[in-house]
């Protein structure tokens, strides 16, 4: 009799129980999204910022080589076209030839 006056507590008892677990892992997932969006929050404002500064330092570097190789590819036509009309030297292999 005691067992199943035990059993039967138990078993009204365990709606609030489900209800209680649900709420705790409610609490739980709110605490986690408010992490990930303080997170975000400082990536956004703090992190952002330094890789955007550290880009564009190596963006501008990375236009200064671009622009050099586009002048030696130039020069490098335009000798090799003057050659082709003088051939008083070899014409000259480009860096992409060279370099790859």
């Amino acid at each position: 009799m005691r067992l199943e006056a035990r059993a039967n507590h138990l078993v009204t008892e365990l709606p609030n129980v489900i209800a209680a677990e649900e709420a705790a892992a409610k609490v739980a997932a709110d605490d986690a999204l408010r992490q990930r969006a303080e997170a975000a929050r400082k990536a956004n404002t703090k992190e952002a910022a330094e890789l955007l500064a550290d880009y564009a330092v190596h963006a501008a570097r990375v236009a200064e080589v671009i622009a050099k190789l586009e002048a030696i590819d130039i020069e490098t036509a335009a000798v090799n076209a003057a050659l082709r009309f003088n051939p008083v030297a070899e014409s000259i292999a480009g860096y992409d030839a060279r370099c790859r």
